[in-house]
């Protein structure tokens, strides 16, 4: 601003062009510290949607993407063999039938070791297989199991900073998650757990929870319905239990899905005597269909308004039921039902309208999703346990002499090709980009179609039993703080180079150097902003210019009053210099007084 001798004359524009191309410039630093901050965690799930969304490559949980078996990439190779199209194979220690997990360059897989009763975690390099850290998480009382079974039959789900696996022993399901760099974040246990044949159901991920089912025949431990048999809702960072509801009290060893069906969230569920939709926030209960079935063994899969579930127990049946209602819908919403061909342990594959099964006995079937009339069926082998998956418009499915059968979707069967590996199969296939990786019960393949000769083969050696056992948990009717399953920690086998890392597996110099731009950006977005609104808020307290000299001689030189005598009563009045010819009202006697002219004040005052 700019003062003149009577105040403020004028009000200097300020550059706003300039502040406002350097707003702009901090703008772009906070966007570009934003953007290296994604590039460092390589586009990993958010952890707010449904399902956590996965880049081109990555598999995170069962089934993959949408946990329904479906990617619309292509491999690039439909041919293989054991001396050729493998890039590389792992021989990996215990046994296990979990599915391989993909995030970004790790590939995640569950163990277990019976004879040292140790279950593991262990992440390989996605492109050279090579091992970046082994970590037990578990040393306890394994229980009884089906010998077609294993300890870590339940695939594990990653969010991109956690990965989240279940297990039972000492008569408990647990819930274990590490990081992905392989410590330990936190364990919890669920529950009792009475196994019939073991367990093989893999968790579930929405928003901040990942879900988790314990269908069994009651364990004498159980205090009350909801620990006797029981679905539970967990929080992602902390291992809180949010919500648990109750479960038929039968063993049943199917996955939890999310699905939104009907303009809702809807977290699906098939096992014995009831099929289930649940609210997946809160665990309420939405709709159920009664199919009396004493068991399930496979993930239900979903149509655009209808969902689909199999079983064999006690007797063969497959139905469609719509996912509109509320309560009990047996009577009102079942779309069809039919017992001709039906599959047990495989999950089924939905995609353009029609429904996909390879049978336990090795046929492959297609039927009409909203009529259930059967399109075609072929027999592809023997015996199958895996669930298929669709690369593009090619469904692959592994049977278990390790043979896996390519053919077409569409009106009829049309067999690509059949690529046997000599290696027993029970777990199911994961697709990242356009890679295939198997696992047998020996060994993951990483099948790319292309690379020529033998596979790199690298062993994995066992990790060394240091891990003491557990403990057995404390009653829950006490509710005690949860106990970690490990009272030390877990070893931990790393190739990894030594470079320090945030929980989320960031390096710690990214986030050093992300925060460094976000504080310089925001203080020179305040300073900034402060100058462009200054003139607009700080006017009216700005203090008043001091009087300049010329206006301080002038107050000097001021006439004096003039003095003069009232006509009526004669007494003084004093009035000011300005007031010279004209009349004044007398405060002594009331009356008009004329004031006399100036000159002749001034001489009256001057004598």
């Amino acid at each position: 601003m700019i003062h003149g001798p009577t105040g403020v004359i004028a009000r200097k524009s300020p550059n706003r062009f300039g502040a406002v191309r350097i707003l702009a410039l901090t703008h772009a630093m906070l966007f570009g510290a934003a953007s290296f901050a994604g590039a460092q965690v390589d586009g990993r799930p958010d952890p707010k949607g449904i399902q956590p969304p996965a880049v081109t490559r990555d598999w995170p949980y069962w089934r993959g993407p949408g946990s329904f078996g479906v990617r619309t990439e292509a491999l690039a190779a439909t041919t293989w063999s054991p001396t050729k199209g493998i890039r590389w194979k792992v021989a990996l220690p215990g046994l296990g039938h979990a599915a391989p997990v993909i995030v970004g360059d790790q590939v995640f897989i569950a163990t277990a070791d019976e004879k040292a009763q140790s279950q593991a975690l262990i992440a390989l390099h996605r492109e050279t297989g090579a091992l970046l850290w082994n970590t037990v998480f578990y040393r306890g009382r394994f229980l009884y199991k089906h010998q077609k079974n294993s300890h870590a039959s339940a695939t594990p789900a990653c969010d991109g900073s956690r990965v989240f696996v279940p297990t039972v022993a000492d008569n408990a399901l647990w819930l274990t998650a590490l990081n992905v760099n392989g410590d330990i974040a936190w364990q919890r246990r669920l529950g009792p757990f009475a196994s019939e044949w073991g367990y093989a159901s893999s968790p579930a991920l929405y928003k901040d929870l990942v879900i988790v089912v314990g269908d069994n025949k009651g364990a004498k431990e159980a205090v009350d319905a909801a620990e006797t048999s029981y679905l539970v809702g967990v929080k992602r960072d902390t291992g809180e239990i949010v919500w648990r509801v109750p479960r038929p009290l039968m063993a049943s060893y199917g996955t939890p899905v999310v699905a939104h069906l009907a303009g809702r969230d809807q977290l699906l569920l098939s096992g014995a005597q009831r099929i289930v939709a649940y609210d997946p926030a809160t665990g309420k209960e939405l709709w159920f269909f009664s199919w009396g079935a004493f068991r399930s063994a496979n993930s239900m899969v979903c149509g655009p308004d209808c969902v689909y579930a199999s079983t064999t127990w006690p007797d063969n049946q497959i139905v469609c039921v719509r996912a509109d209602g509320n309560g009990d819908v047996t009577e009102s919403h079942l779309v069809w039902r039919h017992a001709r061909v039906v599959t047990d342990i495989p999950s089924a594959l939905f995609h353009d309208g029609r429904l996909y099964l390879t049978t336990d006995r090795g046929m492959a079937v297609c039927m009409d999703g909203a009529t259930g009339k059967t399109v075609w069926q072929d027999r592809l082998g023997g015996p199958i346990s895996s669930s298929p998956v669709l690369a593009g418009d090619v469904i692959l499915s592994t049977d278990e002499q390790g043979t896996t059968h390519l053919f077409k979707t569409g009106m009829q069967f049309e067999l690509v090709a059949t690529n046997n590996l000599n290696d027993p199969v029970l777990a199911s296939p994961a697709l990242s980009g356009d890679r295939l990786f198997l696992r047998s019960r020996s060994h993951l393949y990483c099948v790319d179609g292309q690379t020529p000769g033998l596979p790199v083969t690298i062993n994995i050696k066992p990790t060394p039993k240091v891990a003491p056992p557990i403990e057995r948990p404390v009653s829950p009717t006490k509710q005690p703080a949860p106990k970690v399953v490990n009272a030390k920690p877990a070893t931990v086998v790393s190739a990894k180079p030594a470079t320090a890392t945030a929980d989320d597996g960031v390096p710690v110099w990214a986030w050093l150097v992300v925060g460094a731009f976000i504080a310089v950006a925001f203080l020179a977005n305040c300073v900034l902003v402060g100058l462009l609104l200054k003139d607009r808020f700080l006017v009216a307290k700005e203090t008043p210019p001091e009087p300049s000299n010329v206006i301080k001689a002038a107050a000097k030189k001021a006439p004096p009053p003039l003095l003069f005598a009232c006509a009526a009563c004669g007494k003084s009045l004093k009035v000011k210099a300005d007031l010279g010819g004209k009349k004044v009202k007398c405060p002594h006697c009331g009356s008009i007084a004329p004031v006399p002219a100036t000159k002749a004040r001034k001489s009256q005052n001057t004598s």
